[in-house]
Formats: structure tokens, sequence, C-alpha cells
């Protein structure tokens, strides 16, 4: 099992796990976000929390405002 913080600190008493992100809108993204949100919440137990930024850069990236609790 690869040791990545979310499992380290999970080992260590964690129990609410906040993550405020910047990523940038991509189609299917929100898929892969809830994947990856929910495979670190069943290894650790706990709660997660994700927020991400919303709107545009002032440039090209727009940013969708995705909000998950696990």
């Amino acid at each position: 099992m690869p040791n990545t913080l979310n499992s380290t600190l999970g080992l260590n008493g964690v129990e609410i796990f906040l993550n405020m992100s910047g990523s940038h809108f991509e189609t299917h993204k929100q898929r892969r976000r809830l994947n990856m949100i929910l495979e670190a919440t069943i290894k650790t137990g706990g709660i997660y929390l994700y927020s991400n930024l919303r709107g545009c850069d002032g440039n090209r990236l727009y940013f969708d405002g995705a909000s998950i609790i696990a």
C-alpha cells in the first residue's frame, strides 16, 4: 500500500480531513475526484471535506466550485 499523507494521518488518529483545492474544470473530473475521495475515506475512515475554488482566473481557466463531504 502506498504511503499517502491521508493514510499516515489516519493511522495517527486524524478523523476529519479538509481539502481546499484550486483544481480547474475538466469533463468527468468530478467523478474522478469523488472516486479518489471515497477511496481515501474507505482506507482511513473519518470524514473528508472537499471544497474547490469557483469562478475564472481572468484568463482561460474555469474552476467549477465542486464540494464533497464523504
